[in-house]
């Protein structure tokens, strides 16, 4: 009887043994858990010499900049002058309230003017790059304008005013006489980068945005240029002149949403639309018929017209 009792209710087959270890060992873990966790977490010590030494030279990297907003600094409405002036200047000794006027932040200006107490010297143009709060789009800027007054090995004074350099540092009137008239639809970038205010960047910039136009037709075009600032363009365009409209053209009868989209003016809405109008209409039959399409306005009709055609 008993043998019988212990064969039918004591006997596990394999599968039943495995379960009951598998149970029972997380029984065990979830009984021993919070007494073994407290030994496995890690003490941090935030007072060891390397996260010190870390602390130490992050202030140091951000002391000049600790107050000063993370947005950019010369677009900063409150703290910017009203209107930028370019002059001829020396980095080593002008005030921060002529930094202002060339467009800089008050911010990056007292910056500058720390450097320089600390015993920085600007010896070329070019280490206005190495002002690392001031953008790169004003460095570029700035850089042509840049006259410093030593032979790279001499010191210079930067306690000293700028008020009282020579004539060749003061303010000086950009007239046609100091620059060529130039083709905006011949010149390269070589070109371009002899204007006021321009460096290589902005003058690959007009170059790429004149090529996605496919040329252009108005010297106002290039003020369109991304990130070139209205100042600059306003220094510039009395040099920029426009010979010959050659225009890339797109034929409406033939070409496709993506080919459309490409063109700098026409978003995917006025592609799709100029397509659609196509396909349940038939052929364009001059360009006047896109003024029947609700999204293309007369504005938007006479910028995109010069770049279109109907064949």
């Amino acid at each position: 009887m008993w043998k019988k009792f212990v064969t039918e209710y004591l006997t596990f087959s394999k599968k039943d043994r495995i379960g009951i270890f598998v149970l029972t060992g997380l029984i065990a873990i979830t009984l021993l858990a919070p007494l073994v966790f407290p030994y496995l977490k890690k003490e941090r010590n935030p007072d060891t010499a390397k996260t010190q030494e870390t602390i130490k030279q992050l202030k140091v990297l951000f002391k000049d900049s600790a107050n000063t907003p993370s947005h950019s600094y010369s677009r900063d409405i409150e703290n910017a002058t009203s209107e930028v002036h370019l002059f001829y200047f020396d980095p080593n000794v002008i005030t921060i309230e002529q930094w202002q006027q060339l467009g800089v932040h008050k911010n990056v200006a007292a910056t500058i003017k720390k450097y320089l107490s600390k015993g920085g010297i600007f010896r070329k143009p070019e280490d206005l790059k190495k002002i690392y709060t001031l953008p790169k789009e004003d460095a570029e800027r700035l850089i042509p304008f840049v006259k410093i007054k030593h032979d790279g090995n001499t010191s210079i004074p930067v306690t000293k005013d700028y008020s009282l350099q020579p004539a060749v540092f003061k303010n000086e009137t950009i007239t046609k006489k100091h620059y060529e008239i130039i083709d905006i639809n011949k010149a390269d970038t070589s070109v371009f980068i002899k204007l006021p205010g321009i460096g290589s960047k902005l003058a690959q910039r007009i170059i790429t945005f004149r090529e996605k136009l496919g040329g252009f037709y108005s010297v106002e075009q290039v003020g369109e240029t991304r990130f070139l600032p209205d100042s600059v363009f306003q220094k510039i365009k009395p040099f920029l002149e426009l010979k010959v409209i050659d225009t890339k053209k797109m034929d409406i009868n033939v070409a496709g949403i993506n080919e459309l989209q490409s063109h700098p003016y026409i978003n995917y809405n006025v592609a799709n639309a100029i397509v659609q109008f196509r396909n349940q209409n038939g052929t364009y039959k001059s360009l006047d018929d896109l003024k029947k399409i609700h999204i293309v306005d007369d504005m938007l009709f006479k910028k995109i017209q010069p770049y279109l055609v109907v064949k």
